[in-house]
C-alpha cells in the first residue's frame, strides 16, 4: 500500500539521514514530577506574571482572593 505509514525502521532511516534536525526533546521526571523548564524560565514566567499583575492587577477580586492577597502582606 502506498497509502500506509511508514514503518519504524524507515522513520528512524529518514531521520538518521538528517543530520541537522534537532534532537527530539527528553523528557525526564525529576523528583516524581515531570520538569518541562529549567529554573531559569520558571523564574522568566514567574517575574513575567507578577509584571502582569502589577500592572493591571486584579479585576474584581473575590473576597477569598483578597484576604489570601491582605494576609500574604499585599495591599
Amino acid at each position: 500500500m502506498a497509502d500506509s505509514p511508514p514503518d519504524t525502521r524507515q522513520r528512524r532511516r529518514r531521520r538518521a539521514a538528517q543530520p541537522d534536525a534537532a534532537p527530539a526533546a527528553v523528557l525526564a521526571p525529576v523528583g516524581g514530577r515531570l520538569a518541562l523548564l529549567g529554573e531559569d524560565e520558571l523564574d522568566l514566567i514567574h517575574d513575567a506574571a507578577l509584571a502582569i499583575l502589577a500592572g493591571t492587577g486584579l479585576a474584581d477580586p473575590t473576597e477569598e482572593a483578597t484576604d489570601l492577597v491582605l494576609a500574604a502582606g499585599g495591599s
